[in-house]
């Protein structure tokens, strides 16, 4: 497997909307993530999790709960919405994922994921397995 691309909209720490772009030339392709702690490092290791599996870990490995994830000044601001959306390559196909939470005027969270592969849009019922399948 082969990310291309990771996009956070108010994602934790994250505010707004903000893109990576990994590395993709075959002799040159590591990409460091360096910061001082507490900067978000480790935020962007769980919005990969969260992403495939819909999971998101605090430091004790306890599940974060949904009204959690979203950024706390971009929902002071009435944003209702946080997702991650990744652009990766795997078995010679080319894949979209993204996985969104809506909340409603309640604060209820609504989770849902969307994956493509090549042109084809994957049955939501599927995208567990074909995450499982493609990263066991």
């Amino acid at each position: 497997m082969k990310i291309s691309k990771l996009l956070l909209q108010n994602w934790m720490v994250f505010k707004g909307r903000q893109e990576i772009k990994f590395p993709q030339d075959e002799n040159s392709n590591v990409l460091v993530i360096f910061g001082e702690n507490m900067r978000g490092k480790t935020c962007l290791l769980n919005s990969l999790r969260w992403c495939f599996y819909g999971e998101a870990q605090d430091r004790q490995k306890k599940n974060i709960e949904p009204q959690k994830l979203i950024n706390i000044e971009a929902h002071e601001d009435g944003e209702k919405e946080v997702s991650v959306e990744i652009e990766f390559s795997a078995d010679g196909h080319e894949y979209y994922l993204k996985r969104e939470i809506k909340f409603d005027s309640d604060n209820k969270a609504s989770v849902k994921p969307f994956m493509r592969e090549d042109d084809r849009v994957v049955k939501g019922g599927e995208v567990p397995n074909l995450i499982d399948y493609l990263i066991p």
